[in-house]
C-alpha cells in the first residue's frame, strides 16, 4: 500500500524506491516499511497450512462483522488486531509466508530487528516497542518479528539485577500492546518451546511448518527449476533420494549447482552438479548436528564435591 508522503510526520523521512525509512527523533530509532518480497504463487504448502492461512485471510475479511454484528467483542475484548505465529523447522518458508500474507492483505511490512530496539537502559526498550507499534499502526503496515523467541521467551522468575527487571518490564508492555493493538503482526520462530505461555494465549493463529515430504520436495524443486534454468536431471528421483531437505536447502542446492556447472563451463545443471550441491548441504547440516550433540548444555545444580568427582570418574570409565 503506497504511503502518503505529503503528510507531515513527527520524524525524518528518507525515501527509496522500495522502502520508506523514518527516524524517531525521540528514541533515535529508525523504522522502515518495505513491499512484500514473496507471494503465494512462489510457495509450496501442505493442505493444513493452506487451511490455516485461509483462516487468517478470512479473519481479516470478517473481523468487523464477527466483533460487531455478532457481538463477539463482548466475549473477546482483547482480539482487536490480527496476530499470527509461524513456527517450526528452520528453512521451511516461515518468513516467505509472512511476506505472502502481507502481499495478500495488500500491506507493506515493518521487519523488526529486535537488537535495534533493545536498549541497555532500563525502560527504553519498552518505549521503543511502543513507538514501533505506533509507527506500524500509522502506516497501516504489517509488523514482522523474525526469530521472535528472543522477545517472547519466558519471563525471569528470580529477578536479581536491573537487567532482569527491564526484561520483564518489556514483556509486560508487549503483552499489553498486543491486547490493544488493532493492526497486523506476525511472529516467526524455530523454537516455540521457548515462548512464554502468556504470549501464546494472545496469538490466536498458530501455523506449524514441518520439513517438506517427498511430494512437496518435488514441487519445490520444480518451482526453482521453472524459472528458465537449464537442467538435465530427474526431479522426482532427486526428491525421493534426498529426504530431510528444507525449502531453503533446496534453494541453496540450486544456487551451488548453477555455479558449479558454469565453473565447469557447462551450460546446463546435470545430475552430477545437483548431487554435489546437495551433499555439501547435507554434510554441513550433519556437522552442525554433531556440534550440538557434543556440546549439550544442561541445567546446573549444587552437589557435593565427592559426588561430582565420582560421576566424572564413572563417565571416564
Amino acid at each position: 500500500m503506497p504511503l502518503d508522503l505529503k503528510r507531515k510526520p513527527d520524524c525524518i523521512q528518507n525515501k527509496t524506491e522500495d522502502s520508506i525509512e523514518k527516524k524517531n527523533t525521540k528514541s533515535n530509532i529508525c523504522f522502515s516499511t518495505t513491499n512484500p518480497q514473496y507471494s503465494f504463487d512462489r510457495i509450496v504448502l501442505n493442505s493444513r497450512q493452506i487451511k490455516d492461512i485461509e483462516d487468517v485471510i478470512a479473519y481479516d475479511k470478517y473481523r468487523d462483522y464477527m466483533m460487531n454484528n455478532w457481538g463477539m467483542k463482548q466475549l473477546f475484548p482483547d482480539r482487536n488486531g490480527l496476530a499470527v505465529n509461524l513456527y517450526g523447522a528452520s528453512g521451511t518458508g516461515k518468513t516467505m509466508v509472512a511476506h505472502a500474507i502481507a502481499d495478500k492483505l495488500s500491506k507493506r511490512i515493518v521487519i523488526v530487528n529486535y537488537a535495534e530496539i533493545e536498549s541497555k537502559y532500563v525502560g527504553e526498550t519498552s518505549k521503543n516497542l511502543v513507538s514501533l507499534f505506533d509507527f506500524a499502526q500509522k502506516e497501516d503496515a504489517l509488523l514482522l518479528f523474525d526469530e521472535a523467541d528472543a522477545l517472547l521467551s519466558r519471563r525471569v522468575t528470580n529477578m536479581s539485577t536491573s537487567a532482569d527487571v527491564s526484561v520483564n518490564q518489556t514483556k509486560s508492555v508487549l503483552l499489553n500492546v498486543l491486547n490493544e493493538y488493532n493492526g497486523y503482526v506476525i511472529f516467526t520462530t524455530n523454537y516455540i518451546s521457548n515462548y512464554d505461555a502468556a504470549f501464546l494465549r494472545r496469538i490466536p493463529f498458530q501455523i506449524k511448518f514441518d520439513l517438506p515430504d517427498e511430494q512437496q520436495r518435488a514441487s519445490i524443486w520444480k518451482k526453482y527449476m521453472s524459472t528458465g534454468i537449464p537442467y538435465e536431471f530427474n526431479i522426482e528421483q532427486i526428491a525421493h533420494k534426498y529426504e530431510g531437505l528444507s525449502g531453503s536447502d533446496i534453494a541453496n542446492s540450486v544456487w551451488i549447482a548453477a555455479l558449479e556447472s558454469l565453473t565447469k563451463r557447462k551450460l546446463m545443471i546435470g545430475e552430477e552438479e545437483i548431487e554435489y550441491a546437495i551433499k555439501r548441504i547435507i554434510e554441513a547440516k550433519n556437522e552442525n548436528r554433531g556440534i550440538e550433540k557434543d556440546f549439550k548444555i544442561v541445567s546446573a545444580r549444587d552437589v557435593e564435591e565427592d559426588y561430582a568427582m565420582r560421576q566424572i570418574e564413572r563417565r571416564n570409565g
